[in-house]
């Protein structure tokens, strides 16, 4: 058993982490035109974001995270490629370009060096993107022993997971709701689907199935107008952490800020969302 800021992580749940960690075709994002000429002559496949977004939306929502896919500049082309597929010279560029872009999947030597120094020895070599900044391709990743991805994803995840050391005070909150937060907090989903939304209202509704099952945000605010949530505040971060505060509920029943980011928290996304 594994453990990240109090979260547990069962060895099936790490080994399908480690499986799917990094797709094999992966993302890398353009915004220099000469790069982008040498790219096409190779016939690389290159699109733009909104035409990539129409043809990948599932991958985007599966990897976006990862590769920090929202904090790219809108204006890069995305070239969607296996990295070992490049010659050397082309692929020392687009990895160069990544670190100027702001993708994920880019760690310091230091990050990389304190994980295992013979696995940042060898990725200095092969996968250096300038700027004292390591990339993290698929190739190298299925290369790594299975120990040191373990170690990896737990580093990379207690810098998503934020601490979860508090007392649970349930207060006023229905039995049914008790049963699933006592359920499912803590813990990380183990298959596709399960988000913050969908945390948040299946514990209110107290129902399994709607807390493992993607909830956008739409039907989430229908139903915060449907039953009268007076929301004060709203605030969620890229990692799709939900925060509410001061929400109260017609039939009376007050769920604090404390409860819900508990709760919530039961659910980070650190990996791809077909996996957690």
């Amino acid at each position: 058993m594994f453990e990240v800021s109090g979260c547990r992580i069962t060895p099936e749940q790490m080994k399908r982490w480690t499986d799917t960690f990094l797709p094999e075709q992966e993302p890398f994002y353009v915004n220099d035109e000469q790069l982008l000429n040498e790219l096409k002559t190779l016939n690389v496949p290159v699109y733009s974001r909104s035409h990539f977004s129409a043809i990948a939306s599932d991958f985007i929502g599966d990897y976006g995270g990862n590769y920090r896919h929202w904090n790219v500049p809108g204006s890069a082309s995305i070239a969607f490629l296996k990295a070992i597929d490049l010659e050397e010279e082309v692929r020392s560029k687009l990895f160069s370009h990544q670190v100027a872009l702001g993708r994920g999947q880019v760690y310091t030597y230091k990050w990389v060096e304190d994980i295992d120094v013979d696995t940042f020895t060898i990725l200095k070599e092969s996968h250096d993107a300038g700027d004292g900044r390591i990339i993290l391709t698929h190739d190298a990743w299925i290369r790594m022993p299975e120990k040191v991805k373990q170690i990896w994803l737990l580093k990379w995840l207690r810098e998503r997971v934020e601490s979860t050391a508090m007392e649970v005070k349930f207060g006023a909150i229905p039995e049914h709701s008790k049963r699933v937060v006592n359920r499912y907090v803590f813990t990380f989903p183990s298959k596709s689907g399960a988000n913050c939304f969908s945390a948040a209202l299946g514990a209110y509704l107290g129902s399994n199935h709607l807390v493992e099952n993607w909830l956008n945000t739409e039907p989430f605010f229908e139903f915060l107008a449907v039953f009268w949530f007076i929301v004060e505040k709203l605030h969620y971060t890229n990692e799709c952490s939900i925060l509410i505060i001061r929400t109260f509920i017609r039939r009376g029943v007050l769920w604090t800020s404390k409860i819900l980011r508990v709760f919530c928290r039961a659910f980070p996304r650190p990996i791809a969302r077909k996996y957690i």
